[in-house]
């Protein structure tokens, strides 16, 4: 059986976690990964939080959904994902070239280093910016990539300390989380 789990994190400390023990009712008009992000961000809606996520969980229809509870989101996005503006995703990009695209609040945006990264935010516009690289030169990077590099570099050190948990159903059955099926979150 397969496990899925997704702490939720501030700098080091794991604030909600679920771990996945089979199907469970869906609410219409919400898809799975959706609704375990709901659920697992619950306490926390409607108070202006700004919620760092990794592809896994993002789409442009999860960050309207948050924008209508009053939480920013903002992370990487897959180019494959329903709902992704096609301009975007299928535009041919230089290194260094950024474009987006709006939707009401909603920006995805594309941008070239190494490779294409989407990304997707409620909270910045998209733009250029200065950050400092590991060896103090100055880079350019969208601002949208420079915040969530930012701010989900503390999710390493959580992810160590949740290197194995253990749960035990109402059955009675043994579950066991592994390091390699967590997924984690961050918000400010």
């Amino acid at each position: 059986m397969a496990l899925n789990s997704m702490p939720i994190a501030l700098l080091t400390d794991v604030l909600n976690m679920q771990i996945y023990k089979g199907k469970s009712e869906i609410t219409e008009g919400i898809t799975k990964l959706e609704a375990l992000v709901f659920s697992l961000m619950e306490p926390y809606l409607d108070n202006g939080h700004h919620l760092f996520m990794d592809n896994f969980y993002n789409s442009v229809s999860l960050a309207k959904k948050l924008l209508m509870r009053k939480t920013h989101c903002t992370g990487t996005l897959r180019s494959n994902r329903r709902g992704n503006p096609k301009t975007i995703t299928n535009m041919k990009i230089k290194k260094g070239q950024h474009i987006w695209s709006r939707s009401g609040k909603v920006y995805v945006s594309k941008w070239k280093d190494k490779r294409d990264v989407l990304c997707i935010t409620t909270k910045y516009h998209p733009k250029i910016v200065n950050v400092s690289n590991r060896f103090n030169q100055m880079k350019q990077k969208s601002e949208e990539i420079a915040k969530y590099n930012e701010y989900m570099s503390g999710i390493d050190r959580s992810d160590q300390m949740c290197e194995k948990i253990h749960s035990i159903d109402r059955n009675g059955i043994l579950y066991s989380m592994h390091k390699e099926q967590q997924i984690f979150f961050k918000f400010t």
